[in-house]
């Protein structure tokens, strides 16, 4: 991605081209109905967008948000069209509808969302958008549809013409009736495929909270412009039926969803509320009677089973699951052997001098941190100001040249660029913070596993998963620093970028202040040839030699006026060239740091998963499995296999990620296990991202984290 941000700066270019079309309205389309256009539409807003923005190309992602959108799909009431689901790789949070199908999602906005649940909400909202034909109504009351007939009727599209068309799409905005409506249909959509209807009142409340009370991040902007998370519209979805607490089939057919991807501390707190509602419901306890048995719990699952056997006495299934419940299951797990005992002893000292230098890390990342963000709220602050300048340009009703047209375009490509290095900054800011105490943390952790394991408490294996998992630490704690110092160098290079948009922007600004003095000169050569026109038909033949000295008047002084204009032009182009290297540079230093930082997100969160599943039973770490399964595109067979190999929970989950994105069978990326050897540098291959892993990873780890929790509580 070398071309992603700020859209609303962007959408300049299609005001501006509008301008130059209104005069061939009359070629619009003939014969064509509205799905055609929007079909057509579609298609353009597809091609701007995915030539402006680098599409994620991950396997592992794209089966995920395809598999999400087409769940939603097949529950919606308008399938007669193909919908097509990506990921675009950009730091801001946003997700957009183009009509006809075409729905996209920021890995900015995959990041920022707490749980899956999220994204399935948001998803299911975008589609709605699609389904009540909102994005081609929105278009329809504006000179787009305009632009866009024309386009589509004369069937001579250049990429100007496609890309100001697209990057004008992506700015619409909904009426707050077809908002309403779009949340409906994702609250709704989400239900059905078996998913926390919450998840889209959770993520814009979190927004609207971060957005309006915490930190008012520059990167959430177009997020919270072109999707107004507002505390009534907030309120109205929390009314709906299947968001109520007391609604037993709604709270039942949601713990069941959540049972299905192996989430059963979550399936336990919407059976807990439906058993208050129905305390004897045969149905419920027999859910609560599988949840608790898949995490192992057999005594607690047999007494739900002969509760509703009570009420369904003669039901097979449930006399099946009892039988199976009630018979003593043994822990399978092995003790550990005094090799490994000795083996622990021995790596205490290097996890103790590890603690020592995380905790050193950690102020590290803060200052850096503070640093940046200090700097970068200035910076942002330019970037949204000249943006919004570049808009109010867009809002004249000059005609353009050609010329002009080409060089606002540049300018608009140039400026987002520069703008695009300021909002990766601040967001490898936070990143940067979030991973120093997280590091820290983690090799408290660490030590405190084999502190216990060098006193006998450990189970088989334990040792080597907790010995790996300080190699990844140590391994992040490296490339954490050497983020922290490509950010720090790059302050500079953003900084030179801003300064360059915004002399740009004023030389932008002196051309379209000229181009207004232009578009008069012509409107008045215009004026002079009607009138000589005029004059034709009438026998006074001064008046027609007075006409003639008065156009040829007013072409001289438009041929002297589209020169100057000229020189304003190549002044512009030049300017734009100037900020789009200065902004190509930072970027790509930003990215740098960016890609270092995730690097060392991967490995933490490996080490995170991996000392979490330590000290579980067997039945335990089944149901562990399956949540890794889950959020691997997996079976649970597969998951067990590798940690049959040696690899713990985070080794497995990572390596089967790794797997669905490369292709690469799991056990041949895997290789042979070791204690000293980093699972993460066994997986990664020369130039190719391990995006996918570390995004629904994080998933993994919110989730498994309320698994362990749950069952430390218990």
């Amino acid at each position: 991605m070398r071309r992603a941000r700020l859209w609303r700066g962007r959408c300049v270019a299609v005001r501006l081209l509008a301008l130059l079309v209104l005069a061939g309205l009359a070629a619009g389309l003939s014969g064509c109905n509205e799905d055609d256009i929007e079909r057509e539409l579609g298609s353009m807003s597809a091609r701007s967008v995915e030539s402006s923005y680098r599409v994620v190309r991950d396997p592992l992602l794209n089966e995920w948000i395809d598999n999400m959108g087409q769940t939603m799909v097949a529950y919606c009431t308008r399938q007669q069209i193909p919908y097509q689901f990506k990921i675009i790789d950009t730091d801001v949070v946003n997700a957009f509808a183009a009509p006809y199908g075409h729905i996209y999602v920021t890995t900015g906005l995959i990041e920022f969302a707490e749980d899956e649940d999220e994204v399935w909400g948001v998803v299911g909202h975008e589609i709605g958008h699609v389904v009540r034909r909102h994005s081609i109504k929105s278009v329809k009351e504006g000179f787009l549809f305009n632009l866009a007939t024309v386009l589509i009727g004369s069937k001579n599209e250049t990429f100007g013409d496609i890309a100001g068309l697209g990057l004008g799409l992506l700015s619409l905005r909904h009426s707050r009736k077809d908002e309403y409506q779009a949340d409906d249909q994702g609250t709704r959509l989400a239900y059905l495929a078996g998913h926390d209807p919450r998840g889209n009142t959770d993520f814009f409340a979190r927004l609207f909270d971060e957005m309006e009370h915490r930190h008012r991040a520059s990167y959430l902007e177009v997020m919270f412009r072109t999707h107004p998370p507002t505390e009534r519209r907030i309120t109205r979805q929390m009314a709906h039926p299947e968001l109520d607490e007391t609604n037993v089939d709604a709270l039942l057919r949601t713990a069941r969803g959540y049972m299905q991807r192996g989430r059963y501390a979550v399936a336990f707190e919407h059976l807990d509320k439906a058993l208050s509602a129905a305390p004897d419901s045969p149905q419920i306890l027999t859910v609560l009677g599988d949840a608790l048995a898949a995490r192992g719990e057999w005594e607690s699952a047999a007494k739900c089973y002969e509760h509703a056997l009570q009420s369904w006495p003669a039901d097979p299934y449930v006399q099946q699951q009892l039988a199976m419940a009630e018979p003593e299951h043994p822990d399978q797990t092995l003790a550990m052997t005094p090799a490994e005992q000795d083996a622990a002893r021995n790596t205490l000292t290097r996890a103790e001098l590890l603690a020592l230098r995380a905790s050193s890390t950690r102020i590290e990342m803060q200052s850096i941190s503070q640093q940046i963000d200090s700097r970068t709220r200035t910076l942002a602050k330019s970037a949204t100001d000249v943006n919004d300048s570049l808009m109010d340009l867009g809002t004249s009703s000059t005609e353009l040249s050609s010329g002009a047209q080409q060089a606002m375009l540049a300018v608009n490509g140039a400026v987002a660029k520069a703008s695009d290095s300021v909002y990766s900054l601040e967001r490898l800011g936070k990143v940067l913070d979030e991973a120093g105490a997280e590091v820290r943390s983690l090799t408290q952790q660490g030590l405190a596993a084999l502190q216990a394991a060098s006193e006998g408490n450990a189970q088989a294996g334990e040792v080597a998963i907790a010995t790996r998992s300080l190699v990844e630490i140590e391994a992040a704690l490296n490339e954490l620093q050497s983020a922290s110092e490509g950010a720090g160098a790059s302050l500079s290079e953003v900084e030179r970028a801003q300064r360059s948009a915004q002399s740009t922007l004023e030389d932008a600004t002196r051309l379209m202040r000229f181009a207004r003095e232009v578009d008069a000169t012509r409107r008045a050569y215009w004026a002079a040839k009607a009138e000589v026109a005029k004059a034709k038909d009438r026998p006074d033949s001064d008046a027609l030699a007075r006409a003639k000295r008065r156009m040829e008047s007013a072409r001289w002084e438009l041929m002297m006026a589209e020169m100057q204009e000229s020189n304003y032009i190549s002044r512009v182009n030049d300017s734009a060239r100037v900020t789009d290297r200065h902004g190509t540079t930072a970027w790509e230093k930003v990215d740098s740091a960016r890609q270092t930082a995730h690097n060392a997100q991967v490995r933490l969160t490996v080490a995170r998963l991996n000392l979490m599943a330590l000290a579980q039973s067997s039945a335990m770490r089944q149901a562990l499995d399956k949540l890794v399964a889950y959020y691997t595109m997996a079976t649970p067979r597969q998951a067990a296999e590798l940690r049959e190999t040696g690899l713990g929970v985070g080794d497995a989950a990572v390596v089967l990620a790794a797997s669905k994105s490369s292709g690469i069978a799991p056990l041949t990326l895997a290789g042979t296990p070791s204690p000293t050897r980093s699972i993460v540098d066994a997986i990664s291959r020369p130039g190719e991202s391990l995006m996918g892993p570390r995004l629904l990873l994080r998933f993994l780890s919110a989730a498994m984290t309320q698994e362990v929790e749950l069952q430390t509580e218990g």
